[in-house]
């Protein structure tokens, strides 16, 4: 039990919880210091504050009033363990914010933003990810914020977020990107995706999906390359290969440069079992030299009813020749696996690795870690 406690920290891990029986943590401060402009290409232990909060194989975790600032790797893992987090937040860390990996989480009242990258060529950081949900892990989350990250909203591959009360917003990629994940992959109702980068919410080759009585707004176009081709991409929802039921309900899409929804059936997804009901695309405040489109459906033989089309986008839609360019999945997965070595989290091929940094073969960013298989 830790409780009513301010923790700094210049280099390491801040609090480091490893195979206990339970965990409570309340009203606690925890602050790395990082700061984008000083850290180095590479990413060491030994000379930053490279993790906030690090949990692993625990179970019954109880976390309230959490607050961590200022760490450039991890804001807080949780590794192969349950429980729950009241309030709170994660802010100006570099890299990832709140990563669930192989466990579950509920959320409630928190919020994950400002997350940042740092510039050198090369570097560790140069992605930013707000809720990072891999390896089997699940979220359950009331009145969540993920917003103004330097790359992802939320990234899930191989995961389960349901979320109500949720706000995922100015993010510089994608709000929502989701890949690769099976029964009951995706749940959002009550919430606001808006002002992100590149597409609102991108989902590939994952299964059973809902979004209910939420806004879709205003994606900002960003540069992709298809080919050697760079195109500008802005998009609301973005689905490829869908497989399963995807229900689209009482939501709008709206201020779309490029396309409000685009449904793709490469990779085997038939799209049959896409549903919608009081589903709106409108054009809204888009500038004038883009001429997006509504509703495209393409690589499927399939019909989406319940869906109402601004006028203007579905005469742009009639127009179409060709195909639009749909983006790849993610080639870079986030998994932990590193951070439970030999020894433990901090041992010989654990967090900290042997020689002291996160890059070492096993480490979390080495051959079984972040970038590993």
């Amino acid at each position: 039990m830790i409780v009513g406690v301010r923790v700094e920290v210049s280099a390491g891990a801040a609090v480091v919880i490893d195979s206990a029986d339970s965990l409570l943590l309340e009203n606690l401060e925890v602050d790395g210091g990082a700061d984008a402009a000083e850290v180095g290409a590479t990413l060491s232990a030994e000379e930053e504050a490279v993790a906030g909060l690090l949990v692993a194989q625990t179970d019954n975790v109880t976390v309230r009033q959490l607050v961590v600032t200022g760490f450039a790797g991890f804001g807080a893992v949780f590794y192969e363990s349950s429980g729950s987090w009241n309030e709170g937040s994660v802010e100006n860390c570099l890299g990832f914010g709140v990563v669930v990996e192989a466990g579950s989480l509920e959320l409630d009242g928190v919020a994950i933003r400002g997350g940042q990258v740092t510039d050198e060529i090369g570097a560790d950081l140069q992605t930013a990810m707000g809720l990072v949900v891999v390896g089997g892990g699940h979220v359950q989350a009331h009145d969540l914020m993920i917003a103004d990250n330097q790359g992802f909203g939320l990234f899930q591959a191989n995961g389960r977020t349901e979320a109500d009360s949720v706000q995922i917003v100015d993010n510089d990629n994608a709000g929502v990107w989701v890949q690769d994940s099976g029964v009951d992959a995706l749940a959002l109702s009550a919430g606001n995706i808006s002002g992100n980068g590149g597409a609102a919410l991108y989902l590939r080759d994952s299964a059973d999906v809902s979004l209910s009585d939420m806004m879709v707004a205003d994606t900002r176009s960003r540069p992709r390359n298809f080919d050697n081709r760079v195109v500008d991409v802005g998009d609301g929802l973005h689905i490829v290969g869908a497989a399963g039921r995807v229900q689209l309900r009482d939501t709008t899409i709206i201020g779309h440069p490029r396309v409000g929804l685009v449904l793709d059936g490469t990779g085997g997804g038939n799209l049959a079992g896409v549903e919608a009901e009081g589903l709106r695309i409108l054009k809204g405040d888009v500038a004038e030299r883009w001429e997006p489109y509504g509703l495209v459906v393409q690589n499927a033989e399939t019909t989406v009813d319940g869906v109402e089309v601004d006028e203007e986008l579905a005469a742009q839609d009639a127009l179409l020749d060709g195909e639009l360019d749909v983006l790849a999945k993610s080639g870079a997965v986030p998994t932990i696996r590193g951070i439970v070595g030999e020894n433990g989290i901090v041992g010989e091929n654990g967090f900290v690795g042997g020689g002291g940094n996160i890059v070492v073969e096993n480490g979390i960013v080495g051959e079984n870690g972040f970038n590993g298989p």
